[in-house]
């Protein structure tokens, strides 16, 4: 998807101040997703993915979470609460109606969906987790 595309579907790149505070927010925040945020308009975007084209074999319909829900999602909601510590950063909404949340993968950049159930008050079942794709870039090169 190119960035015009992305524009298209709603999205928009970080300003300075607003990645500052989303670092500030996010200590666990990579610099590589940061770096993704502030230079291709992803924020807000809706993204769509046959499920032939994605790696759990369930599809993406998505939208790019803005700096105060990946906030929220990490501080507020289940998964988030306890993902984040595990090295996990929200960054998708589902928009299917599961509502389980996208997530960025610290440790290989890989982009994952975690169910709800997956996650209890301290604990993630990481077996449970989807593997969607193995990058931003491979999620948005299967993009419709």
């Amino acid at each position: 998807m190119t960035p015009a595309q992305l524009q298209q579907l709603g999205g928009r790149t970080l300003e300075g101040a607003e990645a500052e505070k989303l670092r500030a927010q996010l200590p666990g925040l990579p610099a590589a997703l940061l770096s993704l945020l502030v230079n291709r308009p992803l924020v807000g975007a809706k993204i769509s993915v046959d499920p032939a084209a994605e790696r759990s074999g369930l599809g993406v319909e998505m939208q790019w979470m803005t700096p105060s829900q990946m906030e929220d999602e990490a501080t507020e909601a289940y998964p988030g609460i306890v993902a984040v510590p595990r090295g996990y950063v929200p960054i998708g909404i589902c928009l299917e109606g599961s509502g389980d949340p996208y997530f960025f993968r610290v440790k290989d950049g890989a982009v994952v969906r975690i169910p709800h159930d997956a996650a209890a008050e301290n604990d993630l079942d990481e077996s449970r987790i989807e593997l969607v794709a193995e990058s931003v870039d491979q999620l948005l090169e299967a993009a419709e």
